[in-house]
């Protein structure tokens, strides 16, 4: 297959459900599970200057925001709390980088400080924290702050922590600074426990279930997956399934992973992997940003000219996309 370069700059998950125009709903943290993504009606979606919201029961979209000039142009981690959206923003690598919110009503946007990955979790923001040494910007930790962006605390400091983390079930859940071990800290950074070690050179990504911690981790070449049971208090590898290539996420013991030919269900418990959820035809599946039983909502690219991508809703069960950006 060719190498396509993406004319997008970025695509983003929005990893919660929203309040809006259309329905109200609740707010679930980032890093986006399937089981969360099943239960959504929207999905925000940013693209290069763009503010997508998809409706993920009928297969809609319609573009929230457009910016130009000095304004923000890429839009990540994106996540709705009432009538304000939340994201990480700015121009990468400049004084404009940080954590942004967006008034729907006032159409304004305001800078809440640096920082990267917000999580929005009861009326708070948990986020990877920067601060100033020897005049450089330094990465401190994971911290918290208010929704207007004030009471700025530090709750995990950078040589506690490898930045991977989440946050839900009243916890903050965290890769220690060795790489390997599973911590946790109350929502206030006074409580902390070492809760597991993994058999792993590098844990590389973390997400959650209504009852779980799952992390992806890298050891000799191999993928190694793991479970924590927050009621248990148990972890268990999974499955070294080598076969796997992105992950897109888990849902209670079933993972989800795809190719840029197919979407793929993966069984833990009888390790039973590589089951085909839906191909993408005449396409290639860049990136999956979100589905359910319905629709795939996904960065797409041509076959046929080997290079343009383009953002895409896919019905599943029939053939053919319906593109909310356009082929560029």
């Amino acid at each position: 297959m060719k190498h396509r370069k993406s004319i997008l700059k970025k695509l983003c998950v929005v990893s919660m459900v929203i309040v809006c125009a259309f329905s109200s709903l609740t707010v679930h943290a980032a890093r986006a599970t399937q089981s969360e993504a099943a239960r959504r009606d929207r999905v925000y979606v940013g693209n290069y200057r763009e503010i997508w919201a998809v409706n993920m029961q009928t297969g809609n979209a319609g573009l929230v925001r457009k910016t130009s000039g000095k304004a923000t142009e890429d839009f990540n981690d994106l996540q709705r709390n009432k009538n304000f959206i939340y994201y990480d923003g700015g121009e990468p690598k400049s004084s404009s980088e940080g954590i942004y919110r967006y008034d729907l009503d006032k159409n304004k946007e305001y800078r809440l400080g640096d920082g990267q990955s917000p999580i929005v979790y009861k009326n708070k923001i948990y986020y990877v924290s920067f601060a100033k040494k020897n005049g450089k910007k330094v990465i401190s930790g994971i911290s918290r702050m208010n929704l207007n962006g004030g009471s700025k605390k530090l709750l995990v400091s950078s040589s506690e922590t490898n930045m991977k983390f989440t946050v839900f079930a009243g916890k903050v859940y965290y890769i220690a600074a060795d790489n390997k071990t599973l911590c946790s800290s109350d929502l206030q950074g006074k409580t902390k426990n070492k809760l597991a070690v993994l058999d792993t050179k590098k844990a590389i990504y973390m997400t959650a279930d209504s009852k779980s911690v799952y992390i992806k981790c890298n050891y000799n070449n191999r993928k190694l997956y793991y479970q924590y049971n927050t009621k248990t208090k148990k972890v268990k590898a999974l499955a070294n399934a080598p076969s796997i290539r992105r992950i897109y996420g888990f849902d209670g013991n079933y993972f989800y992973d795809y190719t840029s030919s197919y979407l793929y269900l993966n069984d833990f418990v009888h390790e039973d992997f590589n089951n085909v959820l839906e191909s993408a035809g005449d396409r290639g599946f860049e990136k999956i940003i979100a589905f359910n039983s319905n629709y795939i909502v996904c960065e797409t690219s041509y076959y046929g000219d080997g290079y343009t991508h383009t953002l895409s809703i896919l019905n599943r069960g029939t053939e053919g996309y319906t593109d909310i950006i356009p082929k560029l």
